[in-house]
């Protein structure tokens, strides 16, 4: 069965939903905490003129071109960015917040039609920006998601974690360590597909010795801001660069 893809996105609730092996959610927004507001208001004025058309799925694509093309090696020249377009604004907010997956990206588009449609003056976006941070904002809205979910055997998950142990493979994180006196924290720990079941979308053998691995939920959630997710090995190389 095919994976399920949000079209229409709210601009007042944007998020990425992942399901992550573990029956639980993980969701990343670069809506939250006004961060999108924000760089668009650092960025308006960096453009002498808007000549975008009105917001469609192929100006969806274009945003997502440009986005995905300021990770690459490939740089806009400041005559080329002087012009508002979908491509462009999708650079500089690429440049800003670096490689998303499609569905942020997306979601950041529409984000983007709502407050900043074509256009509208740019420094209009500060004034907006500016009301929406002045008033308490509203959560908890029931919403009805529609989502794919792949089907998991508990007996992998249990020959996982006595064959690789309850650690974290990545930071070496142990929950009964950290939270002793807690004992649902035991044996806490996610279990990662090394190849996820929505890349392969039907029934197939699982090695849980070779195909899985334990990661704490942060590096969980690390893992997969990328498609296809980040190896083991890369994420433990970026965790000893950072130190």
């Amino acid at each position: 069965m095919p994976k399920s893809r949000v079209l229409d996105v709210d601009p007042k609730n944007q998020s990425w939903t992942v399901d992550d092996d573990n029956q639980s959610t993980i969701t990343l927004s670069l809506i939250a905490a006004g961060k999108l507001d924000e760089t668009l208001s650092a960025v308006r004025g960096e453009f002498e003129r808007d000549v975008r058309a009105p917001a469609d799925n192929r100006r969806r694509a274009t945003f997502r071109i440009g986005w995905h093309e300021a990770q690459g090696p490939k740089e806009y020249r400041a005559r080329v960015l002087c012009d508002l377009t979908w491509q462009n604004l999708g650079y500089r907010l690429g440049r800003a917040f670096g490689t998303r997956p499609d569905a942020v990206i997306d979601d950041a588009f529409g984000h983007c039609v709502a407050v900043f449609p074509p256009g509208r003056a740019p420094t209009e976006v500060s004034n907006a920006v500016s009301a929406d941070m002045a008033v308490a904002g509203v959560e908890g809205t029931p919403v009805t998601v529609v989502q794919v979910k792949y089907e998991r055997d508990p007996k992998l998950r249990e020959i996982c974690l006595a064959h690789h142990g309850v650690a974290c493979v990545v930071c070496g994180v142990k929950f009964a360590k950290e939270f002793p006196t807690i004992e649902q924290a035991r044996d806490f720990i996610h279990v990662h597909h090394l190849r996820p079941l929505s890349e392969v979308t039907v029934a197939h053998r699982v090695d849980p010795v070779a195909d899985m691995v334990p990661l704490c939920p942060n590096c969980h959630g690390v893992a997969h801001l990328r498609r296809p997710p980040f190896t083991v090995t890369e994420l433990k190389v970026a965790r000893t660069r950072a130190r």
